[in-house]
């Protein structure tokens, strides 16, 4: 029937949103904002003790200071919990002068099982290479943007990771629920006890009386028979 096939048409639907496409989308929607974060992480350059970066005129970078080795993914982590590292950093500009570093802290990013901890804001006076050296340690320069977002970034991301998957399943949980209402409320009626032709059924739950048999009457010879 029309309605029954329906049904089954909504509940093969609603499984598929339901437990295909939704974790589907949730784990594409976290491999692209972790592999976006991931990509700049990894054209960020890293200097060695003493090297320089080439930065443009009034340009502002983080400067972020190995902070040892970590068995997490790579990614990044933002919140209040997150402390600059106690290396101390100088810089100078490229004109040799000393530059100004501002503390900053709030998050630290891992990359190749190396972490590293954000520590100081440098902001370029005039284009050109600054040296930058935090004792033994390297250091990873990242665009301040790109830092000041990054929180956001990964906001988004889990948010659009949770909400989305969440809409499609619940969609697909409804669908199929109202397939197998649609599928079982097709059944065919219960069969009705039949009835002689030309006649009335008898009212709900009456049936007449049977009527004793009687034994046939055998024919007896009287006394004039012959």
């Amino acid at each position: 029937m029309p309605t029954k096939r329906e049904g089954v048409k909504r509940m093969v639907v609603g499984a598929l949103l339901f437990f295909l496409l939704a974790p589907a989308i949730f784990v594409g929607a976290l491999w692209f904002g972790i592999s976006r974060t991931v990509d700049t992480i990894d054209d960020a350059q890293r200097l060695k003790p003493g090297e320089s970066v080439q930065l443009d005129a009034g340009e502002q970078v983080k400067l972020f200071i190995f902070d040892g080795i970590t068995t997490g993914g790579d990614g990044a982590t933002a919140g209040s919990d997150q402390t600059p590292s106690p290396v101390q950093c100088t810089a100078t500009g490229p004109d040799g002068q000393p530059v100004d570093l501002r503390t900053s802290s709030g998050k630290s990013v891992s990359n190749d099982g190396q972490r590293w901890q954000e520590s100081y804001e440098l902001t370029a006076g005039p284009a050109g290479a600054y040296r930058v050296t935090c004792g033994t340690s390297e250091v990873l320069v990242l665009d301040s943007d790109f830092v000041k977002n990054l929180a956001t970034k990964v906001g988004g991301t889990l948010l659009l990771a949770i909400v989305l998957p969440f809409l499609v399943g619940m969609t697909g949980l409804g669908l199929f629920i109202w397939g197998i209402v649609k599928y079982t409320s097709n059944k065919p009626p219960p069969v009705q006890p039949g009835y002689a032709t030309g006649g009335y059924p008898p009212p709900s739950g009456y049936y007449p009386p049977q009527q004793p048999t009687q034994p046939p009457i055998e024919h007896r010879e009287g006394p004039h028979d012959d």
